[in-house]
């Protein structure tokens, strides 16, 4: 879901503190809502970032949150790193670990916030509740 749009909250208003500085972050689905509110903090907060985001679905969601992240970064901080792929495939799990591992020398942050939504006509099912998003299945 591209809407192009950074949230207010997101202004280079905050200032971190340093917390996390020299360490290194790897957030699935980080090009926007959660992901890219994560993505923002830990750059804040000195850390490298790297993410991975849909290419076909989120171009436009990974280069602004790209460019937010270069800007919030500390001097210290190496520059962000987004990466394309389709988590579904345990195989394209390991290329992103080992591509993170192979720029930055190591990861020391992990977040699994990468997952997928699906339209669904009414949330309810024989009268009563029903969960009307796919869970993610990193398995």
């Amino acid at each position: 879901m591209a809407t192009g749009i950074i949230p207010l909250k997101f202004s280079m208003k905050l200032k971190g503190f340093g917390s996390l500085q020299g360490k290194v972050a790897l957030v699935s689905g980080g090009a926007s809502g959660i992901g890219r509110a994560v993505c923002n903090c830990f750059a804040l907060e000195g850390a490298t970032v790297a993410f991975t985001y849909v290419k076909s679905q989120e171009e436009k969601d990974a280069k602004d949150t790209f460019q937010m992240i270069k800007q919030a970064k500390i001097s210290d901080a190496k520059d962000p790193i987004c990466i394309p792929t389709d988590l579904g495939y345990d195989e394209n799990c390991k290329q992103v670990v080992d591509a993170v591992v192979n720029a930055l020398g190591k990861i020391d942050i992990l977040v699994n916030n990468a997952a997928e939504q699906h339209k669904a006509e009414s949330c309810t099912i024989n009268g009563g509740p029903k969960i009307c998003q796919k869970p993610y299945d990193p398995h």
